[in-house]
């Protein structure tokens, strides 16, 4: 009778480990892939990753690393520091991360990388996203004939705070779901009221990554997230 309850005990141990073992958040790349740029004489190697909370707690992004490979495998350059928007991920949310090397060696072209990506554990989530909805339209430079290609996300503050510092971060797709920029965009001296509306802009001319892709006529799509920190 001793023997069964000790094995009984032993389980319910074990289970309670397990779940608290489980009760963690997991910080996992769901998507991940780079776009090389040439300019001047550089070329810069863009890593763009989506990553998703796959616990079910809280997680906080900590680190990267990327690793830029030649067509051989040797590495050309490596970068330790990256942009997660927003750094901090309920269960089942996905962030967004960026980050670039450059390489000074023109005959070589960067052909491949690494990336490794960390989280560690958050009591909390201190994000609050806000609505946000994004379009693309053409603006007249009004000179010449020349038109820009503009994203306009529209952020709300469904809140009952004016909201007095936010962020924009815009994620560019091309056709097959590739992600090919993620930049934040400007949103100093601006504020939302309760229940009010804000539009933002991204000239998208100003992306080397989406400049590329325009100039190599990859077609692409833009969508966006907003988001305070409370």
């Amino acid at each position: 009778m001793k023997k069964a309850v000790s094995m009984v005990l032993a389980l319910v141990l074990m289970l309670s480990l397990c779940a608290a073992a489980s009760a963690a958040g997991k910080l996992v790349v769901t998507s991940e892939n780079m776009v090389v740029v040439e300019s001047y004489s550089y070329y810069y190697a863009y890593v763009f990753a989506e990553v998703t909370n796959k616990g079910d707690k809280p997680v906080q992004y900590n680190a990267c690393l990327m690793e830029v490979l030649d067509e051989n495998g040797e590495v050309l350059g490596n970068r330790d520091y990256g942009n997660c928007y927003p750094k901090y991920l309920n269960p089942g949310e996905t962030g967004y991360l960026v980050v670039y090397d450059s390489t000074d060696d023109k005959s070589v072209v960067p052909a491949d990388y690494t990336l490794t990506v960390t989280g560690k554990s958050a009591s909390e989530n201190p994000i609050k996203r806000l609505p946000a909805t994004v379009q693309v339209i053409d603006v007249p430079r009004g000179y010449g004939n020349y038109v820009d290609k503009v994203a306009v996300i529209t952020v709300t503050n469904d809140t009952d705070l004016a909201v007095l510092d936010y962020t924009v971060v815009y994620i560019a797709r091309d056709t097959e779901g590739n992600i090919i920029c993620v930049t934040d965009g400007y949103t100093g001296n601006s504020g939302i009221l309760p229940g009010g509306s804000i539009l933002n802009k991204l000239d998208l001319r100003y992306e080397s990554t989406l400049e590329a892709a325009d100039k190599a006529g990859i077609e692409y799509t833009i969508e966006a997230i907003a988001f305070i920190n409370e």
